[in-house]
This record gives structure tokens, sequence and C-alpha cells, in this order.
């Protein structure tokens, strides 16, 4: 893998299948988007976010992927482009929040 934050380790991913998908070390996020030079993935966990930049280096033609290292369950994400955060088009199961990347405190 190439880069990391100081949360993650990531590098190019894989263009296909689209959306995301886990395998035993890592998860493939690709996603399309159309007439984007640039696209961001947003990960949150435990109401800590960070984006990831995904330029030229990440992208064929209109698809963006991005595998990223020993990404505990738990996450969510989101993408931005043009300005504009987006869900994941391809997700297999969406969860509501008021607020994308907050945990509330459920009690039972």
């Amino acid at each position: 893998m190439g880069k990391s934050t100081a949360k993650y380790i990531y590098g190019p991913g894989e263009f296909f299948p689209l959306g995301a998908l886990r395998n035993a070390n890592d998860v493939n996020f690709a996603v399309s988007v159309p007439g984007a030079d640039k696209c961001v993935l947003k990960l949150c966990t435990n109401g800590e976010c960070t984006e990831i930049e995904l330029d030229e280096n990440y992208r064929f033609g209109s698809v963006f992927a991005v595998k990223v290292k020993k990404l505990a369950p738990g996450f969510t994400y989101c993408y931005r482009a043009f300005d504009r955060e987006f869900s994941d088009p391809y997700a297999k199961r969406i969860e509501g929040r008021s607020e994308f990347g907050f945990f509330p405190e459920y009690t039972a």
C-alpha cells in the first residue's frame, strides 16, 4: 500500500466491482463520478472522521478506487465531489442518522 493518514493505510484499489467490498485484510471502495477530476472518501468511526483525497492516481475513466487496510467493522463513509457529499450509489445497505458520522447512544 502507498499512503497513510494518522488512522488509515491506503493505496489504489480495484475498479470493479463498484461499491464497498471487504476482504480478509482490507476494504475496497470504488465509485463512478462522471466528470470529476478528484473525489474524496470520508471515513468515520465513533464520530471521528478522516478524509482521503482520490486524485488521478486513483482514477480510471470515471471510476475512483481505493483500498483501505485493516478497517475495523462499524465504520460509515460517504464521498465528496463537486463540493457535495453523497452516499455510495452502489451500497448494499444504508443506515439513517440525523447527522453523518454521528453515532447516537441508544438505550434499551
